[in-house]
């Protein structure tokens, strides 16, 4: 039922919107043409693309919102010579 292609590209549209502000346009684009070429070239009907780019962003909402209420963990780092010297192997000591 859902496009994979649609649903790729909406995912790196996503992604880039996140990162990269000004290549929002393009990655736009970029899904509106997959949509577009999927449904022309008669591997999907349209409701399939439409269907992908929503569930696509639910998915992208309900995980974002999964990983912020994770807590970070952060480990602090090796302090001074010893532990430098115990992170390399053995044979390099």
């Amino acid at each position: 039922f859902p496009s994979m292609h649609v649903s790729m590209a909406t995912l790196i549209a996503l992604w880039l919107t996140r990162m990269h502000r000004r290549l929002a346009i393009p990655a736009v684009l970029m899904v509106l043409l997959t949509q577009a070429g999927s449904v022309h070239l008669g591997w999907h009907y349209a409701v399939d693309g439409y269907a992908s780019i929503v569930l696509t962003y639910l998915i992208w909402r309900t995980v974002d919102q999964a990983a912020s209420r994770q807590p970070v963990r952060r480990t602090a780092p090796p302090a001074g010579r010893a532990g430098r010297a115990a992170s390399r192997p053995r044979c390099l000591r």
